[in-house]
């Protein structure tokens, strides 16, 4: 699939999700996060690829501050996302 093809099934997907004005902006993130991920297993990506990818592109966009934050997060929530 190509990537303009992906970018509107993704775009058209997202536009299902409800308007920010009625939702949290973490619960979003979530969704989103959760959406783009789905749609890249679709084209073939394992789960952790697609994480690891989303993850790079975060980390080089996102300041130093935000990784520290980052990682604090990691220690405190990754077990709620592990497979038992």
């Amino acid at each position: 699939m190509k990537v303009g093809i992906f970018l509107a099934k993704y775009i058209a997907t997202l536009q299902e999700i409800a308007p920010m004005k009625t939702r949290e902006p973490s619960d979003l993130i979530v969704e989103v996060f959760a959406v783009a991920v789905s749609e890249l297993v679709a084209l073939g990506l394992s789960r952790e690829e697609a994480v690891l990818g989303l993850l790079s592109q975060a980390a080089v966009q996102a300041n130093p501050g935000a990784m520290v934050h980052a990682a604090v997060l990691h220690q405190k929530f990754h077990s709620d996302f592990v497979d038992s």
